[in-house]
């Protein structure tokens, strides 16, 4: 049994344009697989996240809430210094 001139050998060298489409193609591939598995978040994570930011809102609260009583022990204070110096200037007079 011949071939015959219907036998067609493949070449061992690829024209450039194909490797070069290849690795492109690979290269795409790579990175959609990359980001779409990546934009899946476990939950523990999302648990956490949540976590996190209620502790940050409560530390806010109590941050807002220092700061008040802050400024008001700052006007008694203020108040106080004023009636002392109030004392002095009637002692003086």
């Amino acid at each position: 049994m011949s071939w015959g001139p219907a036998f067609h050998v493949w070449s061992v060298e690829p024209e450039p344009e194909s490797l070069l489409a290849a690795y492109l193609g690979i290269a795409i591939l790579a990175i959609y697989l990359w980001k779409t598995i990546l934009a899946v978040k476990h939950r523990i994570y999302q648990v956490n996240l949540h976590r996190i930011s209620e502790a940050i809102k409560h530390c806010m609260k109590k941050n807002s809430e220092l700061v008040e009583e802050i400024s008001r022990c700052t006007q008694k204070d203020d108040i106080k210094t004023l009636e002392k110096m109030n004392e002095i200037l009637d002692d003086v007079i």
